[in-house]
């Protein structure tokens, strides 16, 4: 009997790593995608032709866009 509820457990254990990589995954991928962002704003306002401080907006307006793509 206590052999079935440690298997449980253990998969549990895994379920739960699993879960923890995936959580940990999506935090870097998300700050990747803002640092590529960040990185891109001078070409973004040259680009546009607006000052440097409009274009931070982008980034703004990007992030929101991908966190409700995301939900």
């Amino acid at each position: 009997m206590q052999n079935s509820n440690f298997t449980s457990s253990n998969k549990l254990d895994r379920d739960h790593i699993w879960i923890l990589v995936a959580l940990g995954m999506l935090t870097f991928m998300s700050v990747l995608d803002g640092s590529i962002v960040n990185i891109a704003l001078p070409s973004i306002s040259k680009d546009l032709k607006i000052p440097l401080n409009q274009a931070t907006w982008t980034v703004i307006v990007y992030l929101i866009v991908i966190s409700l793509c995301i939900r």
